[in-house]
């Protein structure tokens, strides 16, 4: 099936699929990843900076692993809108989403930091378009 899309569309392609084809989003299995969209908000800097910091300075690898997992699910919807634009390579969707997922979980996240003044979201960017 072919997305019937124009880019004008108030919301992007996120909020598109979630509100017109939930049969391809079905079939694509993207129903997980829209749920945790919907789930978590869009951070603030200072909640990402803070979050940065307990990754980088905390002894405990599970407060590290929790930090990291908000991170990412709080930018679901540029993962998946990201991803989308580039559904035409051959390659399902989901597993696309799931080496996004990896490259932003193992090094966007290590390499960023909030003290050069660029949002989270512009620098992952870049690495979700390497994966």
């Amino acid at each position: 099936m072919v997305l019937n899309f124009s880019e004008d569309y108030e919301g992007g392609l996120v909020a598109y699929v979630e509100k017109h084809d939930d049969s391809w989003a079905a079939q694509n299995d993207l129903a997980p990843y829209l749920a945790i969209r919907r789930r978590y908000r869009l951070l603030r800097d200072e909640e990402i900076a803070q979050l940065i910091d307990i990754i980088r300075n905390s002894d405990d690898s599970a407060s590290c692993a929790h930090a990291r997992a908000i991170l990412i699910y709080s930018n679901m919807g540029l993962i998946i809108s990201v991803v989308l634009k580039h559904r035409d390579c051959g390659v399902a969707i989901n597993e696309l989403i799931g080496d996004v997922i990896v490259m932003v979980y193992t090094r966007g996240i290590d390499r960023f930091d909030p003290s050069m003044g660029y949002k989270f979201s512009t620098y992952i960017s870049c690495w979700i378009r390497c994966a």
